[in-house]
């Protein structure tokens, strides 16, 4: 009786180790979500993206961004505050960045919508690197609610953490611009779907990304070609709002504009 129990006891745990294991090898290979972010008229732009991804053998859904490049459509502006985005930018946004902005809140909305744990949010002009692959079967990263594939810029706190043998993750300190690939979780969704109702400020980023767990790759997994006016439809509007922005001596008295001095005297710089 003993030798017969201990079969059954044996051949029971072989079978749970063998369904925990299938339970973690299928979520292991899971793909996340990924989001084409891309204007309905711009299939040559955002062609080389989808054969890159196509031929990786990955999913993804095009989602249709909002135009703003003949002006906003009017039922849009419920959704933003002009006067806010002037204080905040220190300038007008223009309404093309009003409408990108207006289109990453809609795909991080539906993150939630669909009660998605997270997706992976590409501009059509992003460029897969080699390592793509590799670092998308990594995501999310435990602890991250958002994780920027891309970045131009910006400070992260000198320590990092490997997460292959090819990259490191570094903790945003002062967030870097460019929205063009990231990782964001449903936590990550929400806080800026919060951060920009109404939408106040540009799409990267609208909320200070060292209030949550944010972090940047390095090296970059993804890389977007050169922003040119030939390449990006806001990058024209957006020059013409920066040579009218305006330098207000107010800032100096301003408790964040000292915050960001200190931080970038204590972080690391990014390339």
């Amino acid at each position: 009786m003993a030798s017969e129990f201990y079969v059954l006891s044996s051949t029971r745990m072989i079978e749970t180790v063998c369904q925990q294991f299938e339970a973690t090898d299928i979520e292991m290979i899971q793909q996340p979500y990924i989001y084409i972010l891309s204007l309905t008229d711009s299939e040559k732009r955002r062609a080389p993206l989808i054969l890159q991804l196509e031929s990786m053998g990955l999913e993804y859904s095009v989602w249709d961004a909002i135009d703003g490049r003949q002006g906003l459509p009017e039922k849009y502006e419920s959704l933003i505050d002009r006067e806010q985005s002037k204080k905040r930018m220190g300038r007008n946004m223009s309404d093309a960045e009003f409408a990108c902005a207006l289109s990453h809140r809609a795909m991080q909305q539906d993150v939630l919508n669909r009660n998605l744990p997270g997706a992976l949010i590409l501009e059509d002009d992003a460029v897969l690197t080699e390592s793509f692959n590799d670092i998308l079967s990594l995501l999310p990263l435990k602890g991250h609610d958002i994780t920027l594939l891309h970045h131009k810029g910006g400070h992260a706190r000198r320590r990092t953490t490997p997460i292959s043998p090819k990259h490191k993750a570094q903790r945003i300190t002062l967030f870097p611009n460019s929205a063009a690939a990231y990782y964001i979780t449903r936590t990550g969704a929400a806080r800026m779907v919060a951060a920009s109702t109404p939408v106040s400020y540009v799409a990267d980023w609208p909320l200070d990304l060292s209030l949550i767990n944010s972090f940047v790759l390095q090296p970059c997994p993804v890389q977007p070609p050169e922003a040119t006016e030939a390449n990006s439809a806001i990058e024209k509007s957006r020059i013409n709002m920066k040579k009218l922005r305006y330098r207000n001596l107010q800032r100096f008295l301003d408790r964040s504009y000292w915050k960001r001095k200190y931080l970038k005297l204590i972080s690391k710089k990014l390339i």
